[in-house]
């Protein structure tokens, strides 16, 4: 028989687990590519692994579409709506800002909203300001909040009602699968280069060596232009 507040604790259990599943993603998208280059400057500079002009091309031109993704897409067009553009193109605006690990596009377009709402305040989403007086320590955590602690707090992250930001986006079906799936799209914009190294080289290693160049050190590049934007 269910008590009169179920309803209630069951909505926190799916939030808890919601915060859990958001803090598993957001450790991974910041975690593994931040392995994998240590493990590539490791390799290049300790260990003389060769560096091949196809590597450096590979790198470019994928952080050359998730910038495409990132700012043309996710940022003028979905959060600004600066342009207008074809639906086909939009998809691919939306698939490639997915790419980077930095969310999906809805929720990553009410961030944006919320801190051009609220530049530099306390509901600012990351902002960098610490209150009048603080101490060195608080302004130093203030910029680490800014920097990447804001998306490990669930407060800043997705306070509640952040989905007010974005009423246009849940009315359209389409982006709102975009958005639930930007995860596999993530991965898949790390298994494509890896595909494509593999395919050049013919062997296990460019496979690598295309994971490691065009997906993890592209995804991470990509984020500390973002991180130190904020």
């Amino acid at each position: 028989m269910l008590t009169p507040n179920a309803p209630n604790q069951a909505l926190l259990r799916q939030r808890a687990r919601t915060s859990r599943r958001d803090l598993i993603l957001a450790l991974t998208a910041n975690i593994v590519p931040l392995l994998g280059t240590v493990f590539l400057l490791a390799s290049t500079l300790a260990f003389g692994m060769p560096v091949h002009l196809f590597d450096i091309v590979l790198f470019a031109v994928c952080y050359f579409l998730a910038m495409v993704g990132l700012e043309v897409g996710f940022h003028r067009y979905f959060a600004h709506k600066s342009f207008k553009t074809s639906k086909s193109m939009e998809m691919l605006l939306g698939i490639l800002g997915s790419m980077s690990f930095q969310g999906g596009v809805i929720l990553w377009t009410a961030t944006h909203r919320r801190h051009h709402g609220n530049t530099d305040e306390p509901s600012d989403p990351h902002s960098p300001v610490a209150p009048a007086g603080s101490s060195r320590g608080r302004r130093f955590a203030q910029f680490m909040h800014a920097y990447i602690g804001w998306m490990f707090n669930p407060n800043s992250l997705k306070p509640k009602g952040w989905e007010r930001m974005t009423p246009d986006m849940f009315r359209r079906p389409d982006l709102f699968r975009l958005h639930v799936s930007y995860a596999k799209w993530g991965i898949l914009g790390v298994l494509i280069p890896a595909l494509i190294g593999a395919a050049w080289y013919q062997s296990w290693q460019g496979f690598l060596t295309g994971l490691l160049w065009g997906g993890l050190l592209r995804i991470f590049v990509a984020n500390q232009m973002y991180y130190i934007t904020n």
